[in-house]
């Protein structure tokens, strides 16, 4: 129990609310069913997509100074978690992955995971507004975007530009009252079965 317990991998599910859940997660963790090892080619395209995410927001923060940019910082996994969870999506047979979520971290999901440039961000901490990807991204009559770079969504598909994904991944604009992602990113999902008659 020490060994599980006191390595470099902590547990968290005390907060679960049931006793039979908690039971349930206590067996797993203590049976190590999710304990798999890792190869070290695995480990170092890790440690590099962490690596490009930590210079991304350096570069941002060194350069940008007092921007708002709601940093990754604490949350840097996500990227390589999300690298993970599509290639797993694809392997499984899943057509598109659709994200929702908050600001914190987005604009480097939105750089590592959805492929967008540098480039584009640099323009917008810049003052510069970005041509619209869709119509619901522009205002009537507007040739840019006005919207703010942490509340951008975005879309990539597979072989566009030269992008490397292995199926469409979609994460939807955020708007300021963050909980609303959630019924909008459902909606797209239901749309998507719906075209995809699933």
């Amino acid at each position: 129990l020490r060994t599980i317990y006191c390595g470099f991998l902590g547990y968290e599910f005390l907060h679960v609310p049931t006793l039979e859940q908690r039971a349930w997660l206590r067996e797993q963790v203590e049976a190590q069913t999710f304990a798999g090892q890792m190869e070290p080619e695995h480990q170092r395209a890790i440690l590099r997509r962490l690596t490009a995410v930590e210079v991304f927001e350096r570069f941002l923060h060194q350069t940008y100074l007092g921007q708002k940019r709601f940093s990754v910082e604490g949350g840097d996994i996500v990227v390589p978690m999300l690298d993970e969870l599509v290639r797993r999506a694809a392997s499984d047979g899943i057509k598109q992955v659709v994200i929702g979520m908050a600001h914190r971290g987005r604009l480097n999901v939105l750089t590592h995971v959805l492929r967008k440039r540098y480039a584009d961000f640099i323009a917008q901490f810049e003052g510069k507004k970005l041509r619209p990807t869709t119509t619901a991204e522009s205002d009537p009559g507007e040739e840019w975007t006005g919207d703010v770079k942490y509340h951008l969504g975005a879309r990539v598909l597979p072989g566009e530009a030269g992008q490397l994904v292995e199926l469409p991944i979609i994460l939807a604009p955020n708007p300021s009252h963050l909980e609303q992602v959630n019924p909008v990113v459902v909606g797209m999902v239901r749309a998507a079965q719906d075209q995809l008659n699933e």
